[in-house]
């Protein structure tokens, strides 16, 4: 089981995908935090790393066309109402495999 990351309040569900070679988790916290955590075994998660800071942010989504060693995602923004399209490259994205 993953725990919130510590000294971070208002976690949200988080969005899950999987990959040939992990389960990757993309989720935001109530500050605009966006975080990712990834398993190769569904029972084993990475610290929850922060990937970027979009204040107004209420969920983060990933496009189901990402692979590789990066995904795309999509930032629902409430002030200003609108979308912010990222793509995210770290130790969790790394060697995903195709989706």
């Amino acid at each position: 089981m993953l725990q919130p990351p510590a000294g971070y309040s208002g976690v949200g569900e988080p969005n899950v995908h999987f990959y040939d070679n992990k389960a990757l988790l993309t989720f935001n916290d109530d500050r605009g935090n966006i975080f990712t955590s990834s398993s190769t075994d569904g029972v084993n998660w990475s610290t929850p790393q922060v990937v970027t800071s979009q204040p107004g942010a209420y969920g983060v989504f990933q496009s189901p066309l990402s692979a590789g060693n990066s995904v795309d995602a999509s930032i629902s923004l409430w002030n200003p109402y609108g979308t912010q399209l990222v793509t995210i490259e770290n130790s969790d994205t790394k060697g995903l495999g195709g989706y």
